[in-house]
């Protein structure tokens, strides 16, 4: 294993010469899928990693080592900890996370095109979930249903894509308050973020997996999301929800380290 030391710059960000090696972790920085046909959004945030009060308090963490393993292996071990910690479900955003673009439910070109924005780092770590025996749900305010299944397949192509469970906001499926809050107690249908999109999801897998007794809890999700507002919701209601920043998209791999590899070190 490899042990890679960090620290703190001036800024607070990771220094450049002992930044965690994202080659390890899929590096986007080589992907020539970044162009749009439609413009990316302004004015996100434009952070490495959680603020203060979002997720993890990573700060105290900065002084240890995260401990990788290179290749392939960096996500399966990492999604090997993460089932073992209880994670049950493996909760992605569409637009500008888990694509290098945001469609705005206007994406006019192909399936196989939009497919060819899926970001290395995410088709790494979803295969290595879905071999980890997690399941794995794609969160979107994306109408565009068909379309980002048609991309996720092309994607994942040695993958069995019907397993991943699509939720957008089409009128494909729906949740009561009651069923909402059997999942998120102090949750409401007016809330904001993804919690109807992920109760929906949990319910689904859980009565496909009925035999199995499955049952997913808000602490046994994962969620990973460009949109802070998203992210401090789920928080609120015990998810555990990482900020994923498009400028800097492998950065939340530290986030998700520092909470399971360094916990089995």
């Amino acid at each position: 294993m490899k042990v890679v030391p960090r620290r703190p710059s001036k800024r607070g960000s990771i220094s450049h010469a002992r930044k965690l090696s994202m080659t390890d972790f899929g590096n986007d920085d080589d992907d020539s899928t970044h162009a749009s046909p439609r413009p990316k959004r302004r004015g996100r945030m434009s952070l490495c990693e959680p603020p203060k009060g979002v997720v993890f308090r990573v700060a105290a963490a900065r002084s240890r080592n995260l401990t990788v393993v290179s290749s392939v292996d960096s996500f399966r071990q990492m999604t090997d900890a993460m089932k073992k910690s209880g994670v049950k479900l493996l909760a992605i955003d569409w637009d500008l996370t888990m694509v290098s673009c945001h469609t705005r439910s206007q994406w006019y070109g192909t399936a196989e095109e939009l497919g060819r924005h899926v970001r290395p780092v995410f088709r790494k770590l979803v295969r290595a979930a879905m071999g980890s025996g997690l399941k794995v749900t794609i969160v979107s305010f994306s109408g565009q249903h068909s379309l980002i299944r048609g991309a996720v397949a092309s994607a994942f192509p040695c993958l069995d894509t019907d397993e991943i469970v699509l939720r957008c906001s089409d009128k494909k499926w729906g949740v009561s308050e009651k069923h909402l809050q059997q999942i998120f107690p102090a949750a409401k249908i007016s809330s904001p973020g993804k919690l109807t999109h992920l109760c929906s999801a949990a319910q689904q897998l859980c009565l496909a997996d009925k035999e199995n007794g499955l049952h997913i809890k808000p602490q046994d999700i994962v969620l990973i999301d460009d949109d802070l507002q998203n992210v401090e919701n789920a928080q609120h209601n015990k998810v555990t929800a990482v900020l994923m920043n498009p400028d800097k998209p492998d950065h939340f791999l530290l986030t998700l380290g520092e909470r399971y590899l360094d916990s089995e070190n």
